[in-house]
């Protein structure tokens, strides 16, 4: 159960330093959050932690109701959400799940997960 534990703690360190810290990569991606959130509402509406699945529904939602922009823009959106608000259990989620999350490799998501079940 420690290696659980430990798995918690560094998947914490990792994230939590990554918040409010953006790449080059990041910050492109940032921008095209702010463009097409922010062209309905104040990008700092989008806040708080959530799962992938409910990232989704919310943007599904969003274009609905009106959301505009590019493939490019929605996939970066995406991105950025992934990478600094999403939350994922590293003790029970998928490689696929973790990966985007933690920002990491599917074949390190992958070890992540052989070794939790190990």
């Amino acid at each position: 159960m420690a290696g659980g534990w430990l798995l918690i703690a560094a998947a914490v360190a990792f994230c939590g330093g990554a918040l409010g810290q953006t790449s080059g990569g990041d910050a492109a991606d940032k921008r095209a959050l702010e463009a097409v959130c922010g062209a309905c509402h104040s990008a700092s509406l989008v806040e708080g932690l959530r799962s992938e699945p409910e990232w989704t529904e919310t943007v599904e939602q969003m274009v609905k109701l009106g959301a505009k922009g590019s493939d490019e823009q929605f996939d970066r959106l995406i991105r950025f959400l992934l990478r600094n608000l999403t939350k994922v259990n590293v003790n029970t989620g998928t490689a696929s799940r973790i990966a985007p999350v933690l920002d990491i490799s599917e074949a390190v998501a992958e070890a992540v997960v052989k070794r939790r079940t190990e």
